[in-house]
Parts: structure tokens; C-alpha cells; sequence
């Protein structure tokens, strides 16, 4: 659904819980925004920014202005103190786009009460080209359906830690497909997303069940976007 400025004014907000209330079948929804780096890969192969490179350190200026942009930057470096620039950038530019609308999306649909919300972020990097991609957009497709063999352009060469991954991932979508409920033995028990909890199953070779995962990314998110900057 076309984003626009993504203000969260009345009429907007009537449109998101429509498009929400929309998804079909049970309703019961698994609405996120899937990877943690998700435009990395469009943006580098676009020529839009160069990953890693001197030249983008200005590059978040575009997302965010002013105060709220300091303090974007401020709350990611602390995250991440020797992310690169390009790094950075993607990380801002995931969360204010990407995940503010995942969040916005749970948030509505969690609110219907007609049916349990999931929400879920891939955070396995690949280790294709240096490990530039991070974990990118449409990485889980190799685990969901279950063919790391044939997805060496996507995982890397290595199979040991994607199969281990697709050992979680696959039969969890087959559960959610069948019941509306994804929790099945192959992963720790993963509860409904509410507004109260926010919980969140962060998908690694490792996977956990999160509440409050990267609140203080929402937070900032819901900050901007009372301003009215995104």
C-alpha cells in the first residue's frame, strides 16, 4: 500500500485499518517488514548510495531533519559504534520507512481484535559479497522454502548456518499457512503482537521471541511522525 508521507492523521489511519481489516482467510496476519536491512540491496544496486564509502556521510540527511536527525544518528551509532556512514544511513532509513510501517500495520490489526498478529524480522546477515547486503530484503526465501542448496547467490556458499535457519523458518510458515497460528516445535514459542507487548520473533540461527524489540526505534518513528516529517 502506497505510503505517501505516512501521516497518521484520521483519514489515513481509516485507510490503513480498512487495508488491514482486508486480509483475507482467517485474517489471522503476519504483517512486518521481514529483513532488518531491507532497501540495502535495491539502494546499492540502484548506485543510490555506495556501501561503506566516505562520500555518504551526509547521506541521512534526507530522511530526517534537524534535531530529530541528530538524534537518529546518535541512537544508531550508540548502537553501532563502527558502523560506516552507508551503514548508518540504511539503518535510519530501514526504520523509518520499513519498520514504522510494519509497526503501523501490527498496530491496527492488533487493535481489530479479530485475529493474532505476528510480527517477525529476519536478523541473519549473509555473508555474499563481503557481507555488504546485511540481512536484505527477500533473504528469507531461501528458508521458507526450504532450498539454501540452490540459493548460493543469496546465502553464500556455506550451508551449515542458512539450513539451520530454514529448519525454523519452513515449517513455521507451513504452521502459520495451516492454522493462522505459526508456533510449532521447531522454534520457541511466539506470542500474538499487542499493542501492550509488542512482541517480535527475531529469526537468526538462534531465534527468540522479543517484547519491546527496538522500541526506542519505534519510539522515534512515532516522534517523527507527530511532526510530521515522514
Amino acid at each position: 500500500m502506497a505510503a505517501g508521507r505516512g501521516r497518521t492523521q484520521p483519514a489515513r489511519r481509516a485507510e490503513l485499518a480498512e487495508s488491514a481489516g482486508r486480509v483475507g482467510g482467517r485474517s489471522a496476519d503476519d504483517r512486518h517488514h521481514g529483513d532488518r536491512d531491507e532497501p540495502v540491496a535495491r539502494l546499492i544496486q540502484s548506485g543510490a548510495v555506495r556501501h561503506g564509502r566516505g562520500r555518504d556521510a551526509q547521506a541521512p540527511v534526507r530522511l530526517l531533519p534537524g534535531p530529530l536527525l541528530d538524534e537518529a544518528i546518535a541512537l544508531f551509532r550508540a548502537k553501532s559504534p563502527k558502523a560506516t556512514p552507508g551503514r548508518l544511513y540504511f539503518d535510519i532509513l530501514t526504520a523509518t520507512t520499513f519498520r514504522r510501517g510494519a509497526w503501523q500495520h501490527a498496530d491496527l490489526k492488533a487493535e481489530q481484535g479479530k485475529a493474532p498478529v505476528y510480527l517477525y524480522e529476519i536478523d541473519w546477515e549473509t555473508p555474499v559479497d563481503g557481507g555488504k547486503w546485511g540481512s536484505p530484503h527477500s533473504v528469507e526465501h531461501p528458508f521458507v522454502f526450504d532450498n539454501v542448496a540452490l540459493s548460493e547467490s543469496m546465502v553464500g556458499a556455506s550451508q551449515s548456518e542458512p539450513q539451520k535457519i530454514a529448519e525454523q523458518i519452513s515449517p513455521t510458515w507451513i504452521a502459520f499457512a495451516r492454522t493462522g497460528n505459526p508456533n510449532n516445535p521447531a522454534i520457541p514459542h511466539w506470542p500474538p503482537y499487542t499493542t501492550a507487548e509488542r512482541a517480535t520473533m527475531v529469526f537468526d540461527t538462534q531465534s527468540k521471541a522479543e517484547t519491546h524489540f527496538r522500541e526506542d526505534e519505534r519510539l522515534l518513528t512515532a516522534k517523527a511522525a507527530e511532526k510530521d516529517v515522514l
